[in-house]
């Protein structure tokens, strides 16, 4: 049942990378200065401190280095080391993450690895078998086989993930809403994983959080059966539908563009 719930959440990032690239970066929501950082991090402790600050101490990338508008890359293996001012849509097989993306990241990949020094001004997304993060990303959604999360990486504000397996060690602004059926919260002392905000997670036994780990509220909720996967499921299928009529005429105006 996690296998099917996780195809259709393929499925439906997928549509959304499409669906997102009719529109483009401005520089009112893709820009995030250095004070508005610095207030996101203050509201945090150490930990979002230091993630944060990892990627300020990084050295401005010439003009060479700065790519300005929506970027596509469709390749074996890619490295994204730019910084680019808009959102990033990649499809390959092994993707690696060092640059800066004052937009949105988009990936479907088999191995996708966020780098330590790498920051997502907006969402992540992605779509993998093997997804590992040490970098740091305002939103993530995912869907993969296998989620490791190191204590470098944070999410500033939300994260949602459906997976197998996720190890999670890093910190969460906001709220975690986490789909496994091994979740593996490491609670090991002055480097555990933490969430500021609530955390609410499906898995297969239920973890023992103390508010220092969790400062919000847990609810935790076994695996669903069957009946209620395919009420998840309709729901899923629910927001593909609100996108069809979209999608169909994103391709066809992305086909008359290529012919003209």
């Amino acid at each position: 049942m996690l296998k099917n719930k996780s195809k259709l959440v393929v499925l439906l990032i997928a549509v959304l990378m499409l669906f997102s690239s009719v529109s483009f970066a401005t520089s009112d929501n893709t820009v995030v200065t250095d004070t508005a950082t610095e207030q996101v991090t203050n509201t945090t402790t150490e930990q979002a401190t230091d993630a944060t600050q990892t990627t300020e101490e990084t050295t401005t990338p010439t003009e060479q280095e700065i790519y300005s508008g929506d970027l596509y890359v469709f390749d074996t293996d890619v490295t994204m080391d730019k910084l680019v001012d808009g959102n990033v849509f990649i499809v390959g097989t092994n993707v690696n993450i060092t640059g800066r993306v004052n937009g949105s990241l988009f990936v479907i990949a088999d191995n996708v690895t966020l780098a330590e020094n790498s920051y997502i001004v907006q969402t992540l997304y992605v779509c993998a078998n093997q997804l590992t993060l040490n970098g740091a990303a305002n939103d993530l959604y995912a869907a993969a086989s296998n989620i490791d999360m190191s204590y470098e990486s944070f999410m500033i504000r939300d994260l949602r993930a459906i997976t197998n397996n996720f190890n999670f060690n890093g910190g969460v602004g906001r709220d975690a809403f986490v789909t496994a059926n091994n979740f593996n919260f490491v609670t090991e002392t002055d480097k555990s994983g933490v969430v500021y905000g609530n955390l609410t997670y499906s898995a297969n036994n239920e973890l023992s959080l103390n508010e220092e780990l969790v400062q919000g509220t847990v609810n935790y909720s076994a695996l669903p059966l069957h009946e209620e996967e395919k009420s998840v499921q309709n729901i899923v299928l629910d927001k593909l539908f609100d996108f069809a009529k979209t999608l169909v005429y994103t391709v066809v105006i992305f086909l008359l563009a290529i012919w003209l």
